[in-house]
């Protein structure tokens, strides 16, 4: 019964290290593509889009105050057209201006479209109105994230890459203290099993002992009794 504990114990313990060999994996996966991905996105002037999400640094005043130059939002654009409603803020493509802008939904009209205005601009709607085809997705989170907006706008692409260095060279730490780990608690196993094998061949050994010891008891009082 403790072998077969032992063996469960043992399988359990590699399941957890190849689970955590695969998340790092996974993670190590992702920084590279995020990276990939990212500057060639930033090459083409385009958005960066990661599993669904983007994001933006603004650079107009227009959003002020709820959203001020410098501020990073985080876009996703797997949300739904349809969903959108009054009062969310989008971004959205402009083709008469040619760039992306992020406004809030002052209103839906009849035909679907999305009439925007920036909270700066005083109430004055924007000329476009925003149609499924130009919207990229609504804006979930905003800040000023530690001021990362001001020197991504003065360099992104060498931001970019320091944020990847910095998470793989996060992500190649955490896999060499999970091997570390590893090989530790495979050690630890290892002298407990030497100290278990130890201690029951000694258990065994007086055990044995005993039994002659007893049995050599016997023979004197039979000796004796005869």
């Amino acid at each position: 019964m403790e072998n077969v504990k032992k063996d469960n114990s043992k399988i359990s313990k590699r399941i957890i290290t190849i689970f955590a060999w695969v998340i790092t994996a996974l993670l190590s996966l992702m920084v590279i593509l995020l990276l990939v991905f990212g500057l060639s996105s930033i090459k083409q002037g385009k958005m960066v889009k990661i599993f669904g999400y983007s994001y933006s640094v603004i650079v107009s005043e227009s959003m002020v105050p709820t959203i001020n130059v410098s501020d990073i939002i985080i876009i996703n654009t797997k949300y739904e057209f349809e969903d959108v409603k009054k009062d969310d803020i989008i971004v959205f493509y402009n083709p008469n201006e040619q760039k992306n802008i992020a406004h809030r939904v002052v209103d839906i009209l009849e035909d679907g479209s999305l009439q925007t205005c920036g909270d700066n601009n005083n109430g004055l709607v924007d000329g476009f109105h925003v149609t499924e085809e130009y919207y990229i997705g609504k804006v979930t989170k905003y800040g000023h994230f530690l001021g990362l907006g001001s020197l991504m706008m003065n360099g992104r692409v060498v931001f970019f890459i320091a944020l990847a260095a910095i998470f793989m060279y996060i992500i190649v730490t955490e896999a060499i203290n999970i091997y570390k780990m590893s090989m530790k608690k495979k050690h630890e196993d290892k002298m407990k099993e030497i100290e278990d094998n130890k201690k029951k061949q000694e258990d065994e050994l007086r055990a044995q002992l005993k039994a002659e010891l007893l049995k050599e008891l016997e023979n004197e009082k039979n000796k004796l009794s005869n």
